[in-house]
Parts: structure tokens; sequence; C-alpha cells
């Protein structure tokens, strides 16, 4: 092959990668615009049931008439069926009073909103899961198991010990409290007998991507038993992540007592040749499944 050719290859290759790109990149923005029309479209329709009074004893029989009457109408159209209809207006009346902060998290899908609907009384908690469901890219899945974790619980109800105004610089303060949670679940692990420090390590390592979730946002995980260098000691750390929020290295160090401990570790960039600050202290929450447990 002569080398022009070997050139012109490479060239299309680069072509085609970046029309490859272009195209996903605008489905992905079509489709959230699509979706975010139709979470107004229900919304909408379900402020005109609201504001007609029906309920399911009186309004049974009109809301039956008009989803036979929408699907005759729109044939190819899904979501019309009775109970897509009271899901509708039950969505309309459970967020009137967040109708502000809800618009800012349309790109949800209707499937996330009706499992939020059926699981959550309370709209400070269900917007709770609907920003982070947004925020983190949560499947429907992952939400129901955030939600049977009592994550709303975790993050926003349960104090937070920490020692960050003594050890951190004034400006990562209120963003690490902010970004860090209170405890963790390991449910997704599925843990049904006490571990080792090295078993368990190894465990999270296997579903990285799940316990990337469970951090939250802004986390990379860059290794395991990880080297590091600080002045003339050396440290192998546990689980090594960066953070972008905070823009700093996040050293996760298990700890397995009584119960499930992290203690965490920040490395920013303008003191990193200074001694790890120790930042943070976190029960991993093992409640879910089968309460605490002798480990």
């Amino acid at each position: 092959m002569s080398k022009k050719s070997v050139s012109q290859n490479k060239d299309y290759a680069k072509i085609l990668r970046q029309v490859v790109a272009e195209i996903k990149q605008t489905r992905v923005i079509v489709a959230n615009r699509v979706n975010t029309s139709i979470i107004q479209m229900y919304w909408n329709i379900g402020k005109h049931l609201s504001e007609e009074g029906l309920d399911k004893g009186y309004g049974s029989s009109v809301v039956k008439r008009l989803s036979v009457d929408l699907k005759a109408e729109f044939p190819d159209a899904a979501g019309f069926s009775p109970r897509s209809l009271w899901d509708m207006k039950r969505f309309y009346e459970f967020y009137l009073g967040k109708l502000p902060q809800l618009w800012q998290f349309l790109g949800l899908s209707w499937g996330h909103h009706r499992l939020i609907l059926d699981k959550i009384k309370d709209t400070n908690e269900a917007m709770y899961y609907v920003e982070s469901a947004v925020k983190m890219g949560w499947t429907r899945n992952l939400l129901l198991n955030f939600i049977k974790a009592e994550a709303y619980k975790n993050a926003k109800l349960l104090p937070k010990i920490n020692s960050f105004k003594r050890t951190l610089p004034e400006n990562l303060q209120e963003q690490a409290s902010e970004i860090l949670k209170s405890s963790y679940s390991l449910d997704f692990l599925g843990l049904t007998k006490p571990l080792k420090e090295l078993d368990l390590e190894k465990r999270i390592v296997e579903k990285i991507k799940l316990f990337l979730l469970e951090l939250g946002e802004g986390f990379t995980f860059i290794g395991n038993q990880y080297r590091i260098l600080s002045g003339t000691k050396e440290y192998f750390v546990d689980l090594l992540f960066f953070n972008r929020v905070l823009k700093s290295l996040v050293a996760i160090d298990l700890k397995i007592g009584e119960n499930v401990f992290f203690y965490l570790y920040l490395y920013a960039h303008e003191f990193q040749h200074s001694r790890p600050l120790q930042f943070r202290q976190a029960e991993l929450d093992w409640h879910t499944k089968y309460g605490k447990r002798e480990v």
C-alpha cells in the first residue's frame, strides 16, 4: 500500500469518527427534546383533568371514554391508557407547588417520574430523586435501588460528622460537605457474610461503575492499592479517585470493625506536597438488606 493510500485511509477514519460522533450527539439532543415535550404534554393533560375535578369515582367513566377516544384519534401513539391518564393528573397535582424546580429536570423519562410517584409521598424527597437521577444519569432500576436504600434520608437527614473546618482550605469546605454523603449503601455488592478488608476492596472494584454512582457527582476511578509518595513516605491507597468538582484526588481507606468505615483523604494541587489531610469519615450503610453486622 502506498504512503498516499495510508494517509487517505487515516484521513477517512478521522472523518468517519467525527461524523459518527456528530450524528450520535444530535440524536441524543433530539431524543432529550422529544422527551421534554412529552413530559410537558403529560403535565398539561394532567392539569386539564385536575381542573375538571375528576376523581376515580365520578371521573372513572370519563377517563375511560377519554382513553378510548384518544387511542382512536392517535392509533400509533402509546401512553393514553386510563391508568396513564390518572398518573398524569397525579403528576400535575403532586408537583404543582414545585413547578419552578421541576421544570429544570424535564429530561427525566416518564418511567422515572412514575416510579417516583409510586414510591415517594413527600415532594422534597421526590425532588431529590428527580435531581439526582438527572445529574447522575440513573437508569430506572438504579433509581429504584437508591430509593430502596433510602438515599434521601442518608443524604439529607443524617448528621454529617466531619473535620472540614479544621483540615480543609476554606474554599473547599462547602464543596466537600455538599458532595460527600453521611453514609453509603453497599447493597449492590450483594454481601451476605462478613468480609476481610481486601475482599471488600476486590468486590467494590469488580462493580466499580455502581460504586461510582453511589459515591455521587464528579468521581472518576484511578486504581486500587495505588502507590502515592508524600514527602519521603510511601502509601498504598485502597481506592483512589479524582473528583472533578473538588479538582482533587480522593483516597479511600477501607476499615472494617463493628461497622464498615470510609476514611477519606484529600490531595489537592495547592498542597499536594504536604501531608495527606483526613477530611471525612463516613459509615457505609448496610441497613437496607440485613441490618448492621459484626465483621
